[in-house]
């Protein structure tokens, strides 16, 4: 999974490309602008299920600031 974080360390948005993309699926890529990180994280299946957004997002920063 991609986590993009703003300077205070909080997600601002994730993104998981496709298991299994088709030949031709587009690519995608978060880049952070200034002041924004992107991560690389591998997160445990039940993170897919999550519907909120919000609620991923917490659970994300959680499994960051564990990482640090």
């Amino acid at each position: 999974m991609q986590v993009l974080t703003d300077k205070a360390g909080d997600v601002v948005g994730t993104y998981r490309p496709p298991k299994n993309p088709h030949k031709e699926d587009p690519t995608f890529a978060i880049h952070g602008g200034p002041g924004y990180e992107v991560h690389e994280l591998e997160m445990p299946e039940e993170y897919w299920d999550i519907e909120s957004a919000e609620e991923l997002h917490r659970r994300v920063g959680e499994q960051l600031r564990s990482q640090r």
